[in-house]
């Protein structure tokens, strides 16, 4: 959501479009970090919940 918000700050009106791309690049940053890394993001807000 971030990317697609600031997309539309700077003027872009695809907002799905922006959405998708943002979850697109998110995916691929978590599998590079997880998988090919083999690296653990610190737990947020989510993942305390369960």
């Amino acid at each position: 959501m971030l990317f697609a918000f600031t997309a539309r700050a700077f003027g872009r009106k695809a907002l799905l479009a922006d959405l998708a791309t943002g979850a697109v690049m998110g995916l691929i940053i978590f599998l590079l970090f997880n998988k090919l890394l083999s690296l653990a993001l610190p737990q947020g807000p989510f993942e305390r919940l369960f």
